[in-house]
């Protein structure tokens, strides 16, 4: 599409700091992941985590009107929804990290 730009190796949690005076109609995160802690449980709290650290920084650079998209596997978001239904427990629970952002 005309404007848009698709960057790598960007800190999706830092998106004001790395891009201060850019204002966007959409930023999309696709498939994100935090990386895996060896040895440890409950990884799906930093899943978690990382998706409402990267709202919170993706509502600092929206237009009025923008969007966030997040693209997750069938089942991941924990929504009504989601084609695959799963525990709430067991799903990154994305409108609550929305929520919280």
């Amino acid at each position: 599409a005309a404007g848009a730009r698709c960057d790598f190796g960007v800190d999706a949690r830092e998106l004001s700091r790395r891009y201060p005076s850019e204002e966007w109609d959409r930023v999309v995160f696709n498939l994100p992941q935090a990386p895996p802690e060896p040895r440890r449980r409950n990884q799906i709290q930093r899943q978690r985590a990382l998706l409402r650290d990267f709202c919170a920084a993706a509502a600092s650079v929206l237009s009025r009107d923008g969007q966030i998209w997040v693209t997750l596997l069938a089942g991941q978001g924990g929504t009504r929804l989601d084609p695959n239904q799963r525990a709430i427990g067991d799903s990154w629970q994305v409108q609550l990290a929305a929520a919280q952002a």
